[in-house]
């Protein structure tokens, strides 16, 4: 098998730090290590040696760190197209105003109309959010909205996409939730048992009540490939962010204890491991169409993770 080293595509998890305790987050506990200024510098420098291209800045919230402008302009200026995924509580006109113009993309969560919103996410962030998105908007960015779906609004959609999409908003992604982290505290919001199917004509026939959708793509194979990471905030490299949360151990490499040549020769080794067959299911089924992605949970466990537990692990 031959494996293409260039890693175009990065997912940072640049910390696990949040402002907000939002009742749904996987994270929990967000003790975990952070990397230094000087630390996220050399990363940097190394994704672009390891072929980078687009870096994806997520926690936790980004905006909790300090630095995070001074990450933003390095990266920018080693060349990555950069993007955020934020809560959209910390951004102001300042932080536009300073680092803006480095930035393709700023996705923000937002789980439903005010009531939802500051139920699960904190009194005052559906305003401070929608206002967000008018400053990132007028800023000339394009916006994103990241939603949770779960008990509150499965059959809310309709009228919350109508609300953005008149802010200006023309993408949007959606996650069942996950029923782990604070979900496990709170499991009033996990959706009723229910097939995939039932799931999601619920969504999707609210969806193509206010867009223009021929078709949705479905797709439920594992899509992990050398081209896409994701990055802790310690600097361990996953295959993919399931890998990460459930199976730490599972990291191909660390960017910041391993040269270029050694991480190259880990992520090979991986790749050559696993033997990825095209019956290889994941334990999400991805929905696309143009400006629209949905993921829902399977039953079926991660073929990769059922590997680790029965054969062997990578590292």
């Amino acid at each position: 098998m031959s494996v293409e080293f260039a890693i175009l595509d990065w997912h940072w998890e640049i910390t696990k730090r949040c402002n907000l305790k939002c009742l749904h987050c996987i994270l929990d506990d967000c003790s975990d290590y952070e990397m230094s200024t000087e630390e996220t510098f050399v990363t940097i420098s190394n994704i672009v040696n390891l072929g980078g291209k687009r870096l994806f800045i997520t926690g936790g919230e980004p905006l909790m760190r300090k630095d995070i402008c001074s990450i933003i302009k390095k990266a920018f200026n080693a060349g990555l197209v950069v993007s955020i995924i934020t809560n959209g509580t910390k951004i102001d006109k300042v932080f536009l105003k300073n680092v803006g113009r480095y930035i393709q993309n700023i996705a923000i969560s937002i789980d439903g109309h005010s009531q939802v919103q500051d139920k699960i996410r904190g009194i005052g962030v559906y305003d401070k959010c929608v206002f967000t998105l008018k400053l990132v908007e007028d800023f000339g960015i394009n916006a994103s909205v990241y939603t949770t779906i779960h008990a509150l609004n499965e059959t809310l959609i309709e009228k919350f996409m109508e609300k953005m999409i008149a802010t200006g908003v023309r993408s949007f992604h959606f996650n069942e939730i996950n029923p782990e982290g604070r979900a496990q505290k709170n499991k009033y919001l996990l959706l009723p048992p229910k097939t995939t199917e039932d799931k999601a004509i619920l969504i999707l026939s609210q969806l193509k009540k206010i867009i223009e959708i021929e078709n949705f793509d479905a797709n439920t194979g594992c899509s992990i490939s050398p081209s896409t990471v994701y990055l802790r905030a310690d600097g361990a490299i996953h295959a993919c962010v399931e890998l990460a949360f459930k199976r730490p151990s599972s990291n191909m490499a660390n960017i910041l204890r391993q040269d270029i040549e050694m991480i190259k020769k880990r992520v090979e080794k991986f790749f050559l491991s696993i033997n990825q067959p095209q019956n290889n299911f994941c334990c999400y089924t991805s929905f696309t169409a143009p400006g629209i992605s949905i993921n829902f949970n399977e039953d079926r466990k991660c073929p990769i993770i059922r590997r680790i537990d029965n054969e062997f692990e990578y590292t």
